[in-house]
């Protein structure tokens, strides 16, 4: 009798932890839902779900320009490629506090990624965008930073109409370096 007991109560347990377990999965469903919704009524836009629940992203500049027909996919991939190196070139690459490495480059010393990172990225700025500091700029503002024209601008419509055209150009350079 008293083993009968024993396995009711551990059932009764593993269904109290799996309904609390879905319980706390809902509910951050609903936030994530929630917060995605809120940010959409102040005019972001989002990457759209995939079948399997997959991540939604914020969309960036990039993101923008190609879905306003700006850019072609092969630019956008050529600021995504600038973007990852400007991300990872950048001194205050995030960390953890229990080890010292930059997140993604655990097989590398953190130093001798940020410095190979850093060598791609002054070769592109050399190479495709002929050491020109404006369009240095528009790359790393668009693909590094992901911040869309009017963003950059501070709201200026005409600054961000300029900022859009120059971006348009080194994105065009860049597909031209990395694809050829």
């Amino acid at each position: 009798m008293a083993e009968l007991q024993r396995r009711e109560t551990q059932r009764l347990a593993e269904r109290l932890r799996l309904a609390r377990e879905k319980a706390g999965t809902r509910a951050l469903a609903e936030g994530v839902a929630e917060t995605i919704a809120l940010s959409e009524a102040r005019g972001d836009r989002f990457t759209p779900a995939s079948r399997n629940g997959g991540v939604r992203r914020k969309k960036d500049g990039l993101d923008w320009l190609y879905d306003k027909g700006r850019i072609s996919h092969r630019q956008k991939l050529a600021g995504e490629k600038y973007g990852d190196d400007w991300r990872r070139a950048q001194a205050m690459s995030p960390r953890s506090c229990l080890d010292d490495t930059v997140r993604g480059y655990h097989d590398a010393a953190p130093h001798e990624a940020r410095a190979h990172a850093a060598l791609r990225l002054a070769r592109a700025r050399a190479l495709a965008l002929n050491g020109n500091a404006a369009l240095a700029e528009a790359a790393d503002r668009i693909g590094g930073e992901g911040l869309k024209p009017i963003e950059w601008a501070g709201g200026d419509d005409r600054l961000a109409g300029r900022l859009e055209d120059r971006a348009q150009r080194a994105l065009e350079l860049l597909e031209g370096y990395y694809f050829g």
